[in-house]
């Protein structure tokens, strides 16, 4: 004689079919990490160490129109200087990541000496440091001054 086991009420056929896709599609979920990112433009202010050492410096920068402005001193041996501008937050400009975005950079001394102004345009790179299947997506460019230009730094 065989044993038959006995299925609670309610749960038939369709109700295992159910239950056998939902254990599926949980067992193909992409585990993600958490690292986080920001949507940003970098310039490398590296060159103006020679010009403004030692000196309180101010550099306002400008991408596509949205600027920012960042005070500091030049001093010792700094390997990278920088200024950051954050972009696409807090009602600011939205982007095509597909097209280079206009970038300004205006360095005065505190004294309200022009130190430089430049001019350049940034490629936004796309960023997924939690892979593609997971947030968050950042676009970011990095910029070098050379003269009066901004010139891309290769991210490769």
């Amino acid at each position: 004689m065989t044993a038959r086991r006995r299925v609670p009420a309610g749960f038939g056929r369709w109700a295992w079919v159910a239950a056998a896709l939902a254990v599926t599609a949980c067992s193909q979920q992409v585990a993600c990490t958490t690292i986080g990112c920001t949507s940003q433009v970098v310039v490398d202010i590296h060159a103006l160490s020679g010009k403004i050492a030692d000196k309180p410096f101010q550099a306002v920068l400008c991408v596509q129109g949205d600027c920012q402005m960042q005070a500091g001193t030049i001093s010792g041996s700094s390997a990278m200087l920088t200024v950051v501008k954050q972009i696409g937050v807090n009602g600011g400009p939205t982007f095509d990541p597909t097209k280079p975005v206009p970038v300004t950079l205006t360095v005065t001394t505190r004294d309200g000496t022009n130190v430089v102004d430049a001019k350049g345009s940034a490629t936004l790179h796309k960023l997924t440091p939690n892979g593609e299947a997971c947030g968050p997506v950042c676009f970011q460019a990095t910029l070098q001054l050379s003269g009066s230009t901004l010139a891309e730094v290769s991210t490769s």
